[in-house]
């Protein structure tokens, strides 16, 4: 039995006297384990950034949930919406209309989704993006804000007029005439989401009811909770309320059914990314079980000396599982470190290899936000990290396992 003092010297001098071709295999694995440390810990802060970023932005303009009723009357759903925020769980409940619709101008078109709705209830994210305008004519009739890449294909800004038109309309003696309504741009905001700065059309309630022709009627009602993760919870409750104010059916869609496939693609996808970048670490384990199995075959003749001197089996399988653990530890903390390194710094990275390539990596037409999002969340950080650590140490058992059952007479001879 050996001693815990000089196993760790043992380690050290092992880890520091490899010579030749080991000595390269070694380097090779642990560079391999730090880049695949710090692979992971930046793709998946991305997926996790764009995950939260996707869903603060559509959340931030739709609500949690949707209340859909029937020939919902704007003075009944004021009455509702009254009943819905004593609920505790609901923080706020928004009557609004919507529909389809296309823009024109003198200058383009573009299509996107219309909606309506009191200048007291337009989303706190649309309030503090507007890039220009305000909202205070936001209720004079025919009055309109867009996003700023509508605004950009449109040619049109504060001040501008466009019109809108809906896809439904009257059928007369010379063909069908679509419906048309001149609307006057008061502001543009920049959300920094293509799918809203492009596709949405925001107007005031009687506006948007005078051109669906819905007279004093609403769509429904979004309604907004403490944590959107516990929506579903609520429905019940928006059900049984409903059930004692609405007539007619009424239907709750929440935005968890609403986006179920985006949201839930977004998920195979960072396993799958998790899964791949895994299989780097993967292969530099390999390559510690290379290296230390050559260490093995370098050692021989020390490990028969030691086993006379008095070390057990035991000790022997301990100074290599040490040394494999050391150099999985090496390449773990500096893969983290490069990784925090690198996300700390990924924003100016990605503007520095787009200045030097003139290509855009990051586009808004691709990934609906128009920057790189980031999420750090220490609790992935620290997997990574324990599944690193792990994979390193079943890499070093088997060249552990296999000096500590080495023949002493044999080693000796050779």
């Amino acid at each position: 039995m050996v001693s815990g003092s000089p196993i760790y010297s043992i380690v050290l001098r092992y880890l520091t006297g490899r010579t030749g071709f080991t000595r390269v295999v070694t380097g090779f694995s642990v560079v391999g384990i730090m880049l695949g440390v710090a692979a992971l810990i930046v793709v998946m802060t991305v997926m996790n950034g764009f995950r939260d970023e996707l869903l603060t932005r559509i959340l931030g303009l739709s609500g949690h949930g949707t209340v859909y009723a029937q020939g919902l009357e704007m003075d009944l759903a004021s009455d509702f919406q009254v009943q819905l925020e004593r609920l505790p769980e609901i923080t706020e409940a928004v009557p609004f209309v919507a529909g389809q619709g296309m823009a024109l101008s003198s200058r383009g078109a573009a299509g996107g989704f219309v909606r309506g709705m009191q200048r007291a209830d337009v989303p706190v994210i649309i309030q503090e993006n507007l890039s220009a305008g305000d909202l205070t004519k936001f209720s004079t009739a025919n009055s309109v804000v867009l996003g700023n890449r509508m605004a950009d294909l449109l040619g049109v800004g504060v001040g501008d007029r466009v019109t809108l038109v809906s896809p439904d309309g009257a059928q007369t003696v010379v063909g069908f005439i679509p419906r048309l309504i001149p609307l006057k741009v008061v502001a543009i905001f920049n959300v920094g989401m293509h799918q809203f700065d492009e596709g949405l059309i925001l107007t005031n309630m009687p506006t948007a009811q005078k051109f669906y022709k819905l007279g004093q009627r609403v769509t429904g009602l979004d309604v907004r909770v403490e944590d959107a993760q516990r929506i579903d919870a609520a429905v019940p409750d928006i059900l049984k309320v409903a059930a004692g104010n609405i007539p007619g059916r009424v239907r709750v869609v929440t935005w968890q059914e609403t986006n179920r496939e985006f949201f839930g693609a977004l998920q195979v996808e960072r396993v799958a990314m998790f899964i791949i970048l895994s299989l780097i670490v993967v292969v530099a384990a390999f390559n510690i079980i290379t290296g230390q199995m050559m260490l093995v075959g370098d050692k021989r003749a020390d490990i028969g000396i030691l086993r006379t001197l008095g070390a057990s089996a035991a000790d022997i399988q301990r100074i290599f599982l040490l040394n494999g653990l050391v150099l999985g530890g090496v390449g773990t903390l500096a893969g983290l470190g490069l990784g925090l390194l690198v996300v700390w710094q990924l924003t100016n990275i990605i503007s520095g290899i787009e200045a030097m390539t003139g290509a855009s990596i990051f586009s808004g037409e691709a990934y609906f936000l128009d920057e790189i999002p980031q999420s750090l969340v220490w609790g992935d950080v620290g997997m990574i990290v324990v599944i690193a650590v792990i994979l390193t140490l079943l890499a070093s058992f088997f060249p552990a396992r296999r000096a500590a059952k080495l023949n002493i007479v044999e080693t000796l001879r050779d």
